[in-house]
């Protein structure tokens, strides 16, 4: 459905509006910089976003006790391609290392943190891994993070690429249809 914007508060649908507008255009600049790192052409991935489904999130997580297992969010990957994350100074995010042990993740000023989805993962056959990751707010106070989900068109339709496949390394995936 439609978003919903308050009525009293105009200048937070413009300030959303500018924000996502930006988000776009670093996801384009990004699809350009994965095709790029895996040697294609800096457009290779764009045909996949003619009409992405892109999502931003607002999410607020409340304080809880440092020693409670409760989650703020359990641990996944993200179904796109990447997601581009804004997060405040009170961190929470953290990040599964190779060997399964969680690595918080700090926030750094100034920066976001791009976590490579499932798509990536997909279309490379495992040579781009996708985060598997969780929040946990530890920290006593407030906790916000904007979430910029880049999701490819629903027509797309994922496949290994050909130059990803090989003897040593047969296509893991089947083909999917977004």
């Amino acid at each position: 459905g439609p978003n919903r914007w308050p009525e009293k508060a105009p200048a937070f649908r413009t300030a959303l509006e500018v924000y996502y507008a930006a988000m776009t255009g670093l996801t384009d600049r990004l699809l350009s910089a994965f095709a790029q790192a895996l040697d294609l052409d800096p457009g290779h991935f764009r045909p996949y976003f003619r009409k992405p489904l892109t999502q931003l999130r607002l999410l607020h997580y409340p304080p809880q006790p440092p020693d409670e297992a409760v989650r703020g969010v359990e641990a996944h990957t993200d179904t796109g391609a990447f997601t581009i994350l804004l997060q405040d100074n009170t961190g929470g995010l953290e990040v599964a290392n190779q060997s399964g042990e969680w690595v918080v993740a700090p926030p750094i000023d100034d920066m976001f943190v791009v976590n490579v989805a499932e798509m990536l993962k997909r279309v490379t056959n495992g040579r781009f891994t996708s985060a598997l990751h969780r929040v946990i707010n530890r920290y006593g106070r407030e906790r916000y993070s904007v979430p910029f989900f880049a999701n490819p068109s629903y027509d797309a339709e994922l496949t290994v690429l050909p130059q990803f496949i090989d003897d040593a390394h047969p296509a893991q995936f089947p083909p999917y249809a977004v």
